[in-house]
């Protein structure tokens, strides 16, 4: 599993498109690593793979927050 494509070409576009692929009741250990194509054979390396997806996905969110907060607003 890869990246999805957005549909909209912007942060919240993009956080969309990697929050809509976890399916309910997933564990984040299971979907991260696959999501970001890391194949960690050991749950050391999936762990690994899961926190560095993480800190991608936070700073997507971050991205976000930032494009809300300088959004002008009529």
């Amino acid at each position: 599993m890869a990246l999805p494509e957005p549909m909209y070409q912007n942060s919240a576009g993009r956080l969309l498109a990697i929050l809509k692929t976890f399916p309910d009741n997933a564990a984040p250990l299971d979907v991260i690593p696959n999501l970001f194509e890391a194949t960690g054979k050991t749950t050391e390396e999936r762990q690994q793979a899961c926190f560095a997806g993480l800190m991608e996905i936070q700073k997507l969110y971050l991205e976000f927050r930032q494009d809300i907060l300088n959004a002008e607003v009529n």
